[in-house]
Formats: C-alpha cells, structure tokens, sequence
C-alpha cells in the first residue's frame, strides 16, 4: 500500500508492505522458494527489487500479519492497517496478492479510515494474473508477454458510500421511498453499471 500526501516518490511519502511470515520468507527475502528435492532456487526477493530501485520514499513492512483464518486473525490485520494510515493521507492500495476474502477486509478498512482519518483513496487495484490460465502455463508465457489487466475495485467502494446514502435517507424520511438527497450517483458507477438507474430526492408518498 502507498501512502502519502504530496505525490509518489517523495520523501514524506511511504510504501507500506503486509507481509505474513510465509510471504516474508518467501517472497520478500531472496531465495525462499525451493525446487522438488528441496534445495532453494536462486531468486531475488522483494526487498531486494525495490533496494534496487533507489525510490526516495520510505518502505516500511510490517511483518507477523496473521493469516486470516479466524475473527481475531482478521481483527488484527484491520488495527494492523489501520494503524499505518495517517490522519488525511491519500492512500493506493494493492491488493493482488491478499489471501482469499483480505481484498474485501481491505475496501473495509479503507472505507472505515476515510471516514475516521480523513483519508483520501485514490486506487484499490488487483492483478488478475490467474486469467492468463494455470500456473504451469503462466510460467510457460515469457514474462515481457505477461499482460495482466489490473483492475481498480474502488468501484465497490463507491458503491458501499451510494448503499450508506440510501439507507440514511430512508431512515431519516418518514414514509418516503428510496432516494439520495443532495446530488446524483457516481458518474463512475454508471459507468460500469449502466443498466443502474438514478435514483433522486422524492418527498413523502401522499
């Protein structure tokens, strides 16, 4: 995740990386995969590609994220993230590589820390790299033909502001139907959804 207020790459700017002990030894030290016979296989880790890089922000892992097997497991990964969010800070989140229902856990508390932190999301996105088929043949792809359509699921975070909006608006209105007061839906979700229809301010039924 990228967190910051004045644009990427600036030194008060961080990159703040989840990492449970298996994708620390794994993927963010080198050579934590092992070939069939056991022996570790020669690769560069994460920690290592972006050392190379020379950004001049600040990269900060946070390790022992829980797997997310159990409700305290999942618990402590949203205080986990919530705490590396600052008062009104733009955030960009990548969330490819979560664990199974962590992309959800994470619009959640993206969404909780806007409202709470004043933070502002610009990007939640995921790499469907599994749309290129199997491993077996994604390794066989040579990785500069690799491309991947990365998908920006702030989307259902709108979607969730437009579903907060309704169900304030009903409850605030007696007798009335649904309806957003103050304004229209998100360009954006009509967009993608057109088959959504607009929903506007009506007073109560007569």
């Amino acid at each position: 995740m990228y967190s910051g207020s004045q644009g990427f790459r600036q030194n008060d700017d961080k990159i703040v990386i989840y990492l449970t002990r298996e994708a620390e030894d794994r993927n963010w030290k080198d050579n934590g995969h092992k070939d069939r016979d056991g022996k570790p296989l020669q690769r560069v880790g994460l920690e290592h590609c972006i050392r190379d890089l020379g950004l001049r922000c600040k990269v900060e892992p946070v390790k022992d994220i829980p797997p997310g097997r159990t409700t305290d497991e999942l618990w402590s990964i949203f205080e986990s993230i919530v705490a590396t969010i600052g008062t009104g800070d733009e955030v960009i989140a990548d969330v490819t590589h979560g664990f199974r229902a962590l992309p959800m856990l994470m619009t959640l508390v993206l969404n909780y820390t806007r409202l709470v932190k004043e933070s502002r999301v610009t990007g939640l996105y995921y790499g469907a790299i599994e749309a290129l088929g199997t491993p077996k043949q994604i390794e066989a792809i040579p990785p500069e033909h690799r491309d991947v359509h990365v998908l920006d699921l702030l989307l259902f975070g709108n979607l969730m502001d437009w579903t907060q909006a309704v169900e304030s608006f009903l409850d605030s209105t007696p007798g009335g139907e649904p309806g957003v007061p103050g304004g229209e839906p998100s360009p954006a979700l009509h967009e993608h959804a057109p088959g959504t229809r607009r929903m506007h301010s009506i007073g109560p039924r007569q």
